[in-house]
């Protein structure tokens, strides 16, 4: 008796209107005065989107990259937006590592390549605006705030989708009033920041095995919320997914759960004189972000 020799299929192409999730994780540890942490961060981010589910699929592509130049974060982003991206998709762009001020202006603050460069937060935006759909950004830096212009005198988190909804309403559909939006605060973004503009972010030494693990305060929790703690990962939970309990995680989910648990670190360990306090914007805070189901 013969056996058929199997037919080989194509992958199915994503049907039109279906919504596909992308990655890019950048974790920058090789400075001239080097950090500990950012490649635990992007081993938890990338742990995370391997994990993650929505509506039964995964994320369709995701890329892990280690100690980019600032050149080559721009090439980065550039490469993933020449996927064939529409205006459906989701692609998160998630960076650990040094963030500088050299002035308090969105031109003098940004994020840092291993080769000292700066990459401004216009610059960033710039290239980021090229890729079509949702664009989620994380940001486990110091003085990430500045990219949603968020410092100690700014509006509270809670009071962030109010505001955005006044600005919206006196911009009309066209902007006719010429309100500018600053940063990564147009509707297409949905951004979260480990610190406002005038403040560091930090990396803490959990002990594991007797010895420091290193990881972003911020990135850490984030990562717990969305169902990989790097320090248990066989007891892991989707702590995030609340309200409703639904395998969906969505982006006010994931952000609330790392905010708080950040602020109760920081109070309960006030002799480490930790300031940073998460930030986010948003204009669709039921957005999935990661899931189970």
């Amino acid at each position: 008796m013969q056996t058929p020799t199997p037919v080989p299929t194509a992958t199915p192409a994503p049907q039109a209107n279906e919504t596909v999730y992308r990655a890019l994780l950048i974790g920058n540890e090789a400075y001239s005065a080097r950090l500990d942490g950012p490649y635990n961060d992007i081993a938890m981010m990338n742990a995370v989107v391997s994990l993650s589910t929505i509506d039964g699929k995964g994320y369709d592509s995701v890329t892990v990259k280690k100690d980019r130049t600032r050149s080559q974060i721009l090439a980065d982003i550039a490469e993933l937006a020449d996927k064939p991206i529409d205006a459906n998709d989701v692609t998160l762009f998630y960076f650990s590592g040094h963030g500088a001020r050299a002035s308090t202006t969105e031109a003098g603050t940004g994020i840092v390549g291993v080769d000292g460069s700066l990459l401004n937060v216009p610059t960033l935006k710039s290239a980021l605006d090229k890729i079509p759909g949702r664009v989620i950004v994380i940001l486990d830096s110091c003085y990430s705030g500045m990219f949603i212009s968020k410092s100690a005198g700014s509006a509270s988190a809670a009071d962030t989708g109010f505001n955005d909804t006044v600005l919206n309403a006196f911009r009309g559909s066209a902007g006719s009033t010429g309100i500018v939006k600053k940063a990564l605060t147009t509707t297409n973004y949905s951004v979260i920041t480990a610190s406002r503009k005038d403040e560091l972010s930090v990396s803490v030494g959990f002990s594991a095995n007797g010895s420091p693990l290193y990881v972003g305060l911020a990135t850490y929790y984030l990562a717990m919320g969305a169902g990989y703690d790097i320090l248990k990962p066989s007891s892991s939970g989707f702590l995030s997914d609340t309200n409703p309990k639904d395998g969906i995680a969505t982006f006010d989910e994931v952000f609330s759960f790392a905010d708080a648990k950040v602020d109760a670190f920081r109070a309960k360990y006030p002799s480490m004189g930790i300031t940073q306090d998460m930030q986010y914007f948003t204009t669709n805070g039921a957005l999935p972000v990661f899931g189970r189901n």
